[in-house]
């Protein structure tokens, strides 16, 4: 049972990677068939570029579940500390919002493209826009929950996202116990640096 949640946290991983390793198949098959057998397979192009939309999208979200988006954080480290977790908290609430309209605006794209086919399956685009509407959508309850964790302890939170975040992505056990540890690995650095100066 244990083993079968853990295999549903890494849903969104699994499926993203699954639509990369097809994007990749598909398109090494073409290449081969079309240089060495003089030979193109006409639906190839529809399925890799469907998968990598898929894939592109839900690995975003993944991604930003688990706190590893490049990010510019130069002016919010030259704040003093409590001004720079205000700024990171207002940071998530534009996230939402920005999410939220997108969101939005995806979901009229795909709408639209319902009334637009593949040329080979005939297949709507809106099979392949809805990977917006998921990915967007799943950054939105990310977003709240990174603000609702930083409301319930904004200390251990911030400990996190500052070592990185990869607690982030679990229950709120584990990023206390994730923040703890790191804590308790700051507290032994100080006391180590205070008996090196005696």
């Amino acid at each position: 049972m244990r083993c079968l949640l853990g295999y549903l946290k890494k849903l969104d991983e699994i499926f993203a990677g699954t639509c990369l390793l097809v994007t990749v198949l598909c398109t090494s098959i073409n290449v081969f068939t079309r240089y060495i057998l003089n030979y193109s397979i006409p639906w190839s192009q529809e399925i890799s570029l469907t998968a990598f939309c898929w894939s592109i999208m839900i690995g975003m979200s993944s991604a930003y579940r688990h706190n590893m988006h490049y990010g510019i954080d130069l002016f919010v480290t030259m704040l003093p500390r409590k001004y720079s977790r205000i700024l990171r908290v207002i940071t998530y609430v534009v996230m939402f919002v920005g999410c939220c309209a997108l969101t939005w605006f995806s979901i009229i794209i795909t709408k639209e493209g319902w009334f637009k086919l593949t040329s080979y399956f005939m297949m709507p685009y809106a099979y392949k826009y809805m990977s917006a509407v998921v990915g967007f959508a799943l950054m939105a309850i990310y977003s709240i929950k990174y603000i609702i964790f930083a409301y319930k302890d904004p200390e251990k939170f911030f400990v996190a996202v500052e070592q990185g975040g990869s607690g982030l992505a679990t229950d709120f056990a584990a990023l206390e116990a994730e923040a703890e540890a790191v804590a308790k690995a700051f507290a032994e650095a100080e006391a180590e640096a205070a008996r090196m100066e005696d």
